[in-house]
């Protein structure tokens, strides 16, 4: 394989020494050993494994099941069939042993991993243990924990933290245990601006759960080869293009309804929907961010992914805490983002205006970056797509790995996974129970979540949104129990674990 061979793997910029890093990831063969109770979680593993090396296989009974997005069947035919399709890369090392086995569920000796959850808790560990059996966002929390947890094994020259003897975690209070309790349930109800990688992730993770009642997707975007991996929900060829019909396709025949539209978050308020209770930001940009602040939901969820490390907030608007759009204050002004983009990119800022501004991706622009070793040439099917498009693909989820050449590198779709599932948790708790997020949870996937949660307080710029009175008292007639009552202090950040 040639350096200048594209592989989804090593995104834009593969670097140097990517190449013997696949060599490696191909020849690896996992092997998953599971029971008829933890058929989602199996699956849902090796759909994260068998993008990242590709001799994947799953040991399991055969029992039927009907799982959304993985279809009905038996576990060793659903797992066959999504291997043959999700798979990405070259599987050189498909007859050979298993290099590392892995025991999903109630399985009791020979594994080199072993994982296990219910419908809020999951545990990871190098010995057998007591397994969690269920079904809820945990599971596919488990599922990217343990992809994560075997991308550095099979990376070791990654910096980070692994498992030395056994690990749990929830999505109730993200303390480092078992919940003993779950939370109180309610049905979906909200909307989600984004449909990409996080967005898909939410979907999947809802579906996985069995969750009921009603989500709108916004997205104006459509699918394109280039990210399938990095959508855990891409399995089969979709059949449409469009991302938002792509998901609400996936829901049908479930309890969940997802409601298409077809637009940006800024086309959706204009069409004169009233603020949701619950809205979702998606998004990878910080203008997206804004216009997602600017809807004025009651409580806004949010996303955010660098590399290996992702977090996921739950907001609410001018009550002292930051907003969905606080964190990114600082560093939102036009003249600082063309500086990031100059950087990833090597256009010229007057040329970045015109992109941040609206217009496409031109075969010149793909050309300059490419001949200033941004790109790869394979990269080709960028012509015509958006500003934003670059960036994802080079600061998105994924991990820097030093070689022997230098620094390769890696794509890690279990990062959006891992967002998604806590996204979903959330959105499934009912409001204002004592188990809601309060109000920021931070994982890098380079080691185990640490079970610590914070409070950011507000942007002290008073540049965010949030300052602003008009929208203060446009956010207090509709939500009006939302803001502290007169004489109480805002509250302050601090941490909790």
């Amino acid at each position: 394989m040639s350096e200048r061979d594209l592989d989804p793997r090593t995104g834009l910029v593969p670097g140097p020494g990517a190449a013997a890093l696949l060599r490696r990831l191909d020849s690896t063969r996992v092997l998953i050993r599971t029971t008829a109770d933890s058929g989602a979680l199996a699956l849902s593993l090796a759909n994260h494994l068998v993008r990242i090396c590709p001799s994947v296989a799953v040991d399991a009974p055969p029992i039927g099941v009907n799982l959304p997005v993985f279809g009905m069947g038996t576990l060793p035919e659903l797992a066959a069939r999504l291997l043959n399709q999700a798979r990405i890369g070259r599987a050189e090392g498909a007859e050979g042993p298993a290099n590392l086995v892995i025991g999903v569920g109630d399985v009791t000796a020979g594994a080199d991993l072993y994982v296990s959850a219910n419908g809020w808790s999951l545990r990871l560990s190098v010995d057998p243990h007591e397994p969690l059996a269920g079904r809820g966002p945990a599971v596919s929390a488990a599922a990217a924990l343990a992809a994560a947890e075997v991308f550095r094994r099979l990376l070791p020259e990654l910096p980070g933290v692994r498992l030395a003897r056994d690990f749990e975690w929830n999505l109730c209070d993200y303390r480092t245990r078992v919940s003993e309790a779950f939370p109180p349930a309610a049905p979906v109800d909200a909307v989600c601006f984004g449909a990409g990688s996080v967005g898909s992730s939410l979907v999947l993770a809802l579906l996985l759960s069995r969750a009921m009642g009603d989500l709108v997707v916004v997205d104006d975007d459509r699918l394109e080869s280039r990210n399938r991996l990095k959508y855990p929900a891409w399995i089969g060829e979709p059949g449409v293009r469009a991302k938002v019909d792509w998901l609400q396709g996936l829901a049908l025949g479930t309890s969940l309804r997802v409601t298409p539209y077809h637009g940006s978050c800024a086309d959706w308020q204009e069409s004169g929907p009233s603020a949701p209770a619950m809205a979702v930001a998606a998004v990878d940009t910080r203008e997206g961010r804004r216009q997602v602040a600017d809807v004025l939901a009651r409580e806004t969820l949010n996303a955010g992914i660098e590399g290996l490390a992702m977090h996921v907030s739950r907001n609410r608007f001018g009550d002292g805490l930051a907003c969905v759009y606080c964190p990114y204050v600082d560093t939102s002004d036009r003249a600082s983002e063309t500086d990031v983009l100059r950087e990833l990119t090597g256009l010229d800022s007057a040329r970045l205006l015109e992109l941040l501004g609206g217009s496409k991706l031109t075969a010149e622009d793909v050309n300059r970056m490419v001949a200033g070793g941004r790109l790869s040439e394979a990269d080709f099917d960028l012509v015509g797509g958006r500003i934003g498009d670059v960036a994802r693909a080079r600061l998105y989820a994924g991990a820097r790995v030093k070689t022997g050449s230098g620094i390769a590198e890696v794509n890690a779709p279990f990062v959006p996974a891992l967002a998604g599932a806590i996204l979903a948790a959330e959105m499934l708790k009912a409001p204002g129970s004592a188990a809601v997020l309060d109000r920021r949870v931070d994982v890098d996937c380079s080691g185990l979540p640490t079970g610590w949660t914070s409070r950011p307080v507000a942007d002290p710029s008073g540049r965010c949104l949030c300052h602003s009175q008009v929208r203060r008292r446009a956010y207090l007639r509709a939500w009006p129990k939302e803001y502290p009552p007169a004489g109480v202090a805002e509250p302050k950040g601090n941490m909790k674990r």
